[in-house]
């Protein structure tokens, strides 16, 4: 893309983030690194009766429980009201994350679970201009990351100046922290079908992995 033709888009841009910046509460965003994800996968001690665990390898199943149980945890120190009703673009892992949405839903806790306004809603962009604007503070928080630029995501540093601070919170998960969520997910599907929760995995082996990173509900805490 030529300076011009990227300057005209910056520009696009930022009417459109003006926008945003008007009508949005708050701003979530979730990195899963796919090696990361694949290593915790292939580390944890499935129990023999689960079956096809590659389908665990995809980032998007994780990052769709994640953004509906971590939004439901930062409600109140965001000053947001549920229940909320979650929209996603459509995509074609869409139909197995609502294949198990009554298993999250019944795993979670019923604070947690009081804030899903129902079933997650899946739409093209296209008919959506809150997904639009999703798709646009996406595309800023996976470059900042890729480019280890911490201090652009804290500043909101676009191309343009941000003329106001959207409360926002992130998600990093890493491989032990992956590894914690896929042994929780795990425990609390047998939870909630009336298993015995003796799947979970060997908790030396998640330690030796998480090392001495923090737990995941230490990374639920809002960074603004």
């Amino acid at each position: 893309m030529s300076t011009m033709a990227r300057s005209r888009a910056y520009r696009r841009a930022e009417l459109f983030y003006r926008v945003i910046e008007r009508h949005v509460s708050a701003a979530f965003s979730i990195s899963i690194p796919r090696d990361d994800l694949d290593a915790a996968v292939a580390e944890f001690n499935w129990p023999e009766w689960v079956v096809d665990q590659d389908r665990m390898t995809n980032p998007y199943y994780f990052a769709f429980r994640c953004v509906q149980e971590g939004l439901a945890r930062v409600l109140r120190p965001f000053n947001l009201k549920g229940p909320v009703q979650f929209t996603f673009d459509s995509h074609t892992s869409g139909p197995l994350c609502l294949d198990h949405w009554d298993l999250l839903k019944a795993s979670c806790t019923p604070e947690i679970a009081s804030t899903f306004a129902g079933q997650p809603l899946f739409r093209k962009e296209e008919e959506q201009l809150p997904l639009q604007a999703a798709d646009l503070y996406a595309f800023w928080v996976r470059k900042w990351k890729q480019s280890g630029d911490r201090e652009a995501m804290k500043h909101l540093a676009f191309p343009w100046t941000a003329d106001r601070d959207i409360p926002r919170f992130r998600l990093d998960l890493r491989q032990g922290g992956l590894l914690r969520r896929v042994a929780n997910c795990q425990r609390n599907s047998c939870i909630a079908t009336g298993g015995r929760p003796k799947c979970i995995a060997d908790r030396s082996g998640i330690s030796k992995a998480h090392d001495a990173r923090r737990l995941v509900d230490d990374l639920l805490s809002p960074k603004v």
